[in-house]
């Protein structure tokens, strides 16, 4: 056993975010953690590390393994360089390793020296190995860090660049326990499949938190759900607990008819006694205690009935559209300090169609995306919208929404009655009280989802959308898919969520050096032939 937690319990305030956590975890294994955002997975994470502490029970871990943890957090040292941030401590061992033997040199009967040098090897060859260097390499330039990037300054990278760069900070060591919150978020395709690869080959323990169910089910053999403090385990990969909570729900649901029967029932023998109660004066006080008795049972039944997850229905209900263009772009040509993002992007979709743009980081989606909008000017070419189409959009960037105003207020800017944008918020697993949030108190997270909203409800019959699975869990991921998957809207969306690719992608627009190929068939059709 190399990880044992009992009884973890953890509150801040009044919220209770671990309730009497247990579980193991052996060498070897490979664990997804998943849950709602802000369920305590980050939390329970950092407990296991020993950064946080719990209000009661413990985490034991066995024969201090070198861990590697990619955290959240974005690194933010304005000093730090992508070399030092990949090699630093390495170099660093390797300087006192130099220093030694040049005073071991001078002085070679020096045990103490000689000891110090000992452990420092071993420890450089504990943590980073021998082969660290071409580990360096190749993980950093599969994350689009090559050498020439090494002198580069942390603070000039995008969020996105640090979270890579951090998984690669991780990945160049030797460490026997990986314990990685959300490594995919900001990885390309390309780079999640490596990715998997990486960590299928991988002879040590993972604990991963991640969204990406295929990723989950490509590398996991075990599953933990968090959900409301409450941890429990599934034995497989993501499917194998897809299947699992489905089967669990409907037994559930047969409960509760059950005991919504007997409830009746037990009411109905409670309203007759009531009714015998009232002719036989004389009896009252006996019938009084039957009836005493019947409630208690009403209660105890109640009070054994089981919660079941309410699973959202998709709300949208826009008229089926003519087929008709909805977008044409001819001959689309970018090009930013001499070097050529995209040209001669040609392409047309019809109402109704559902096309995913695809491509690496950094290849030009979100410029073509910005040119079929008119924010951004194209070198070459023009893109028009046809007749009657509405568009909706939604961007990776959503800083421009106003903070001082609720997300009521703000699904309602579409022009959406008070009703349609509360269900949609609903809908998007938004809790009714969320309505009246200022958006500066919702996280990024729920930031996303109320701006899907708008766009959802905003009558929109062409949805562009810029990545719109960031910072949603599974459960808004699903829901995101029921809505999209219900609207004979057209859709043209950027993404790396492979399941969300094959779910709702009916023809496939891959951007690949420059250039655009029109894929006329399914994605995960493209990928099995692929």
């Amino acid at each position: 056993m190399l990880i044992n937690a009992t009884d973890v319990c953890k509150s801040f305030g009044a919220e209770s975010v671990l309730e009497h956590v247990s579980f193991t975890i052996s060498p070897g294994e490979k664990i997804g953690l998943v849950g709602p955002n802000g369920g305590g997975k980050t939390t329970l994470l950092r407990i296991i590390l020993r950064e946080v502490e719990p209000d009661q029970g413990d985490v034991a871990i066995a024969d201090a393994p070198e861990i590697g943890y990619m955290r959240q957090d974005v690194l933010d040292d304005e000093n730090l360089t992508v070399g030092k941030t990949l090699l630093g401590e390495m170099e660093e061992l390797e300087a006192r390793l130099t220093q030694l033997r040049k005073e071991l040199a001078a002085s070679p009967d020096d045990e103490g020296e000689l000891a110090k040098y000992e452990i420092i090897e071993e420890e450089l060859a504990t943590r980073f190995g021998s082969d660290c260097r071409s580990r360096c390499e190749k993980t950093s330039a599969q994350f689009g860090f090559g050498p020439d990037r090494h002198k580069t300054k942390v603070s000039k990278l995008s969020p996105g660049e640090r979270a890579r760069l951090e998984l690669a900070r991780v990945l160049v060591r030797k460490p026997e326990l990986l314990i990685l919150d959300e490594p995919t978020s900001f990885l390309d395709i390309a780079q999640r499949e490596w990715l998997e690869i990486l960590l299928e080959e991988f002879s040590g323990t993972v604990l991963v938190v991640s969204h990406d169910r295929v990723f989950l089910n490509r590398v996991v053999n075990r599953v933990f759900e968090l959900r409301r403090g409450r941890l429990t385990v599934y034995e497989g990969d993501y499917d194998d607990y897809e299947l699992a909570r489905e089967q669990e729900r409907t037994r559930l649901i047969h409960e509760h008819e059950v005991q919504t029967r007997e409830v009746r029932k037990l009411e109905g023998v409670a309203s007759e006694h009531r009714v015998w109660s009232a002719r036989k004066e004389k009896e009252r006080e006996g019938a009084k205690h039957a009836e005493k008795r019947i409630e208690q049972m009403i209660e105890k039944h109640e009070a054994r009935k089981p919660f079941i997850e309410k699973q959202p229905k998709p709300v949208l209900v826009t008229e089926e559209l003519p087929d008709k263009r909805a977008l044409l772009a001819k001959g689309l040509g970018k090009s930013f300090n001499g070097r050529k993002v995209i040209t001669g992007a040609s392409f047309e979709i019809r109402t109704g169609e559902r096309v995913a743009l695809v491509g690496p980081n950094g290849c030009g989606k979100t410029v073509l995306l910005r040119m079929l909008l008119g924010e951004v000017k194209p070198d070459k070419g023009e893109a028009q919208f046809g007749a009657g189409t509405k568009v909706g959009c939604f961007p990776q960037d959503v800083a421009f929404l106003d903070l001082e105003c609720n997300a009521l207020d703000e699904v309602m800017k579409s022009g959406a009655n008070q009703e349609t944008a509360r269900t949609v918020l609903g809908t998007l697993l938004l809790p009714k009280g969320f309505a009246e949030k200022r958006l500066s108190e919702l996280s990024a997270g729920e930031r996303s989802k109320v701006l899907l909203a708008r766009i959802l409800a905003g009558g929109a019959n062409l949805l562009i959308l810029d990545e719109p699975t960031n910072h949603l869990d599974i459960d808004a991921l699903l829901a995101l898919e029921g809505l999209l998957g219900s609207t004979p809207c057209g859709l043209l969306f950027a993404s790396h969520d492979r399941a969300l690719l094959s779910k709702l992608a009916d023809r496939v627009l891959e951007l690949k050096d420059g250039t655009l190929l029109d894929h006329r068939e399914r994605y995960d059709t493209l990928k099995t032939r692929g």
